[in-house]
């Protein structure tokens, strides 16, 4: 549902955008709200879609760190939460910054000579600033900052359940358009690229024995959302 709901904004974002590129400087014809201010705050909602690469290797057992590959899968899922930030702007050129809270429901699984391994996301966080230029009512912008996400991480082994709930931090970069609607109304597309590395989940093995695994994960994000600017 989260990956329709993306799907259909961005398409009303294109044919929001086409005529006004379509009209050209070449026409005659201003494009709607050709002179926009971006100086100001807002608060926003949004909802899209994530996809997490993973790899697992067999971490610290007994001591010993094997790093053994056991295996990778992906985990992938809607979101959907809310944004605020404030931007300044100093001719076509406008700086910023934005923090945003997304709820998650993405998950994965794989199996591995006995081992099945799984993740469920359950939300994302970032905390960036961005620099863009404006062209006409469009800002195109590039961000970047900190991101978090939390989630939990489940071995399933010879009929016993193992988890391990765990908030990773890493790195933002991303890049979007965001176009304004109406003097006060903005709609924003955007990708980002969260980087988090190589973190250990811990289990106790038979309840005594504390093992681990590495699990390598970066998140990717698809979303489209609207401004309440002021």
């Amino acid at each position: 549902m989260t990956s329709r709901l993306f799907a259909a904004l961005a398409a009303s974002a294109i044919l929001s955008v086409a005529p006004a590129l379509a009209a050209g400087p070449s026409s005659g014809v201003a494009p709607p709200a050709s002179v926009v201010n971006w100086t100001g705050c807002y608060v926003g909602a949004n909802a899209g879609f994530g996809w997490a690469p993973e790899s697992w290797l067999y971490g610290y057992y007994a001591g010993t760190d094997y790093n053994e590959n056991y295996g990778a899968h992906t985990t992938s899922g809607g979101v959907i939460g809310g944004q605020v930030g404030c931007d300044y702007q100093m001719g076509m050129w406008v700086v910023g910054a934005k923090a945003d809270l997304d709820a998650a429901d993405m998950t994965g699984s794989h199996n591995h000579d006995g081992y099945g391994q799984s993740t469920k996301l359950d939300w994302i966080a970032t905390a960036t600033g961005r620099a863009g230029y404006a062209i006409g009512p469009a800002l195109l912008y590039v961000d970047g900052g900190v991101a978090w996400d939390r989630g939990a991480y489940m071995m399933a082994l010879s009929g016993e359940n193992y988890s391990d709930t765990i908030t990773r931090t890493g790195f933002d970069i991303g890049l979007g358009a965001e176009y304004a609607l109406t003097k006060n109304i903005s709609l924003n597309l955007s990708y980002d690229y969260l980087g988090f590395g190589k973190h250990d989940v811990w289990w106790l093995y038979e309840g005594t024995e504390p093992w681990s695994f590495h699990v390598n994960q970066n998140v990717n994000l698809a979303r489209a959302g609207l401004n309440l600017r002021f």
